[in-house]
């Protein structure tokens, strides 16, 4: 498998890894706000229907677009380890996975129950527990006791699952009932779009073009078009939010167009006109 010309991406990006690390950075202090009083409005989320943003707002939307920088890094550097597609769309699909798999139980925990078998606080730690035992990045993941420590985490999980009862003494549920989370959202977006990024070989016009889709279903989401479908939004459309895989497909767009640029100088230009149409 090739990519297109313009598509190919040979090496690392310090400048995202740096762009990731800020982010996580905000993350985890505009997550902390609940906790204290008096924060200046300006930091919070803005209450839904408010032409504003605040900081809080920004910081998922650029973790998003995070997720498209690096996308075209991760496939290519795959397909020079000598991956096939199959493969490389399992490891996609893998990857997605264990975050809507991780979200569904973070979300859960917001409905926790006095029903439940055991105490939320346990329940909790035997989660996290549960997802280092499967998710670990292990030195060598061929050893032999990696699999039982994901078989353990395996059994602890659906052992969670049978303890937990809701607020309103419901068994453990998800979908479509709840929204997804944080995780979950990214995880569905991150399948779409390097999906997409995948089958079309890195096609610059594909990825623009699904940009463009994903924008115009947000704004059709915006003005109210998708309500005759919305009964069957939930079952089919799983992103539950038009606006987030046109975060990440940006994200792929820029990441090409950079690379595509860069070498012959036109890299400047290129960012102060995108610039100037954004402002």
């Amino acid at each position: 498998m090739t990519t297109n010309p313009g598509a190919v991406i040979t090496s690392r990006s310090i400048a995202i890894d740096a762009f990731r690390a800020i982010v996580m950075l905000l993350m985890i202090f505009v997550n902390d706000f609940w906790t204290i009083t008096e924060v200046p409005v300006w930091l919070t989320h803005v209450p839904h229907g408010t032409d504003g943003m605040g900081l809080a707002d920004v910081v998922f939307p650029a973790f998003l677009f995070i997720v498209g920088l690096s996308v075209p890094y991760a496939i290519q550097g795959r397909i020079k380890k000598g991956d096939k597609p199959g493969k490389i769309w399992l490891h996609i699909a893998s990857r997605a996975f264990a975050l809507i798999l991780m979200s569904t139980f973070l979300v859960n925990i917001e409905s926790y129950g006095e029903g439940s078998l055991i105490d939320q606080s346990y329940w909790e730690v035997l989660v996290v527990i549960a997802f280092f035992l499967l998710w670990m990045n292990h030195k060598n993941s061929a050893a032999g006791y990696v699999k039982y420590l994901k078989v353990v985490g395996v059994m602890i999980m659906i052992a969670l699952i049978y303890a937990y009862r809701s607020n309103e003494g419901n068994y453990f549920t998800h979908w479509p009932y709840q929204w997804f989370g944080i995780l979950g959202h990214i995880g569905w977006v991150y399948l779409l779009t390097a999906s997409i990024f995948l089958l079309s070989r890195g096609a610059l016009k594909i990825q623009i073009a699904a940009f463009v889709f994903f924008m115009f279903m947000g704004v059709a989401e915006f003005f109210g078009w998708l309500v005759p479908v919305e009964a069957i939004g939930d079952y089919i459309w799983s992103s539950q939010n038009n606006a987030l895989p046109a975060f990440t497909s940006a994200g792929i767009v820029v990441s090409l167009l950079y690379k595509r640029y860069t070498p012959n100088g036109k890299v400047f230009w290129f960012a102060a006109g995108g610039n100037g149409i954004i402002t």
